[in-house]
C-alpha cells in the first residue's frame, strides 16, 4: 500500500516546491497563450525553455518523492541542495535574460513586451523562492548528516 506523508506540506521544502512549481506553471502558462512568443531569440528561447521545463520535471519528483516519506533518505545527501543551487542561479539568470530582451529592444507587440516582462519577473520571483530552499534544504542536509555521526 502506498503511504502518502501529507505533514511535508507543511515543511520548508514541501512549501517551497509546490510555489515553485506552480510559479512554473504560470510561467509556461503565458509564454504558450501568447501566439509566437520567444524567450527574447533564439538562444534566450533554447536556454529559458530547457530551464523551466528542467524545473518543471524535477521539482515535482522531489515534491513527489518528499510526499511518499523519503525526505529523510533524500536530505542525507546532497542531492536537493544542489537541485536546488542549480535551479536558483538558472531561473535568476532567466529572469534576468527574459526582462532586459524586452525591456532594451522594441518590439511591436506590446503584448510580447508586457508577457516577456511578466515572465521575467515571475523567473526571478521563483529564482528568489528556489534561493530560500536552498538555504532550507541546506539546514537539513547539516542536521542529517550530523545525526550520522
Amino acid at each position: 500500500m502506498i503511504q502518502f506523508q501529507l505533514d511535508i506540506i507543511r515543511s520548508p521544502s514541501g512549501f517551497f516546491k509546490l510555489c515553485e512549481t506552480a510559479i512554473t506553471i504560470i510561467i509556461l502558462s503565458i509564454g504558450e497563450g501568447i501566439k509566437d512568443f520567444e524567450y527574447g531569440g533564439e538562444n534566450n528561447t533554447f536556454f529559458c525553455g530547457g530551464v523551466f521545463i528542467m524545473s518543471m520535471v524535477v521539482t515535482p519528483l522531489m515534491f513527489y518523492t518528499f510526499f511518499r516519506g523519503y525526505s529523510t533518505d533524500i536530505q542525507k545527501t546532497p542531492l536537493e541542495l544542489h537541485i536546488n543551487i542549480f535551479l536558483t542561479i538558472s531561473m535568476l539568470t532567466t529572469g534576468g535574460l527574459i526582462i532586459h530582451a524586452y525591456c532594451t529592444s522594441p518590439l511591436n507587440d506590446k503584448s510580447f513586451a508586457d508577457a516577456g516582462k511578466t515572465v521575467g519577473s515571475f523567473g526571478v520571483i521563483n529564482g528568489m523562492f528556489y534561493g530560500a530552499d536552498t538555504f532550507y534544504s541546506y539546514q537539513a542536509y547539516k542536521a542529517r548528516e550530523h545525526e550520522g555521526h
